[in-house]
């Protein structure tokens, strides 16, 4: 009886040495990023006005991918919403698939903040070197929006600009005394971890 006992002990531990266990999840991290906002004599602003349908674009690249959870901003709203739209990228220019939606309400941004984060309703699962856009519309108000300096340099995209001006046709930026991105942070959760199978030693076996 005892020997029986011993040898489901030594089992029952095989089958516990041998269960799948999950890594502890990642903190959520920056992926693309274009993190400078002019500023002093460089500084430059537009008004995205909803009653004129103006919309800001950034094409952007993904560096190590997961899931999108949102993204900061640097635009405040003086009323109104902000709406901005993760999308895919058709050629150069900011595509028409919406992968994630999010928006902030003017009354819910905190004041004097650099950047305004606004969360997705939905995460969207995006893949490293992907390329996609961002795409920003201020509804029933007001959201005034800073550029980046003209020398910023962002190598995974461009900014764009679209309205009842362009016959709503996306224009590459820069236009007058704007830079050529849109300053924006992309938050990520990472992927979900591989699971790992923990063998028995040689002294379980």
């Amino acid at each position: 009886m005892r020997a029986t006992l011993h040898r489901l002990a030594v089992a029952i531990a095989t089958i516990a040495a041998c269960s799948v266990l999950s890594t502890p999840a990642a903190q959520n991290f920056i992926d693309a990023a274009n993190m400078r906002i002019a500023d002093g004599p460089d500084a430059t602003k537009v008004a995205l006005c909803g009653a004129a349908d103006m919309h800001l674009a950034q094409t952007l690249t993904i560096q190590a991918g997961g899931t999108a959870m949102g993204v900061f901003l640097p635009v405040t709203c003086e009323s109104g919403s902000l709406i901005v739209r993760l999308r895919d990228k058709d050629g150069d220019f900011p595509g028409s698939a919406i992968l994630a939606l999010g928006q902030v309400d003017a009354a819910d941004q905190p004041v004097a903040a650099s950047f305004t984060y606004v969360p997705f309703y939905a995460s969207a699962a995006v893949e490293a070197k992907s390329q996609l856009s961002l795409d920003v519309e201020a509804v029933n108000g007001t959201c005034t929006f800073s550029f980046s300096p003209a020398n910023s340099d962002y190598a995974g995209g461009n900014g764009w600009f679209r309205g009842v001006y362009t016959d709503q046709t996306w224009v590459r930026l820069p236009l007058d005394l704007t830079g050529d991105d849109l300053p924006f942070q992309l938050l990520m959760q990472p992927a979900a971890p591989s699971e790992t199978t923990l063998r028995p030693t040689a002294q379980q076996r």
